[in-house]
This record gives structure tokens, C-alpha cells and sequence, in this order.
């Protein structure tokens, strides 16, 4: 839902627009064709998802999606370590 409000809002905006998680990569193993949703293999940790916005603009795009508790979790760092929540 969260990633479907900021789609939505890019394209009220007119802008195309693009999402997809990461993939990490070993650069010294082999040869990749990188796209936007490439990263070294370093910040697999991150577990990124990217949202890539074609605004044809340079400057910030900023629109509202309203309150981010209907979209996030508070966890505590022990709380999640403990119960490897992101793993």
C-alpha cells in the first residue's frame, strides 16, 4: 500500500516512475549489466527498496501520503535482533 500511495502520487504528478528491490552484486566475480536497482554487494545489509522517479526536474518532488503510522512499525534494536525481524 505504501509503495502504491507514492506510485499514485508521482503519476498525479505526471512523472513515470519505477520500484524494485535492490540486487546486490560481487563486482569482482563477474561482469553485470547495472541498472538503477544495483548495488554492491557490500550494502546487502541495507535490504533496499528503490522507487526511481523520471522528473525531468532538478529539485525536490514532495507530495503527502498522510500519516506514516498507517504505514510503519516501531520495533525496538533488541526487539528485532532478538526476533530477526529483517532477516
Amino acid at each position: 500500500m505504501f509503495i502504491s500511495l507514492i506510485s499514485d502520487k508521482l503519476n498525479e504528478k505526471g512523472f513515470s516512475n519505477l520500484h524494485n528491490l535492490i540486487n546486490y552484486h560481487d563486482y569482482n566475480k563477474n561482469n553485470h549489466d547495472l541498472t538503477l536497482f544495483d548495488k554492491s554487494h557490500t550494502f546487502s545489509y541495507q535490504n533496499e527498496h528503490r522507487i526511481i522517479a523520471n522528473t525531468n526536474v532538478d529539485e525536490p518532488v514532495k507530495f503527502e501520503i498522510g500519516p506514516m503510522h498507517e504505514y510503519a512499525e516501531i520495533h525496538s534494536t533488541e526487539d528485532v535482533i532478538k526476533n530477526a525481524i529483517f532477516r
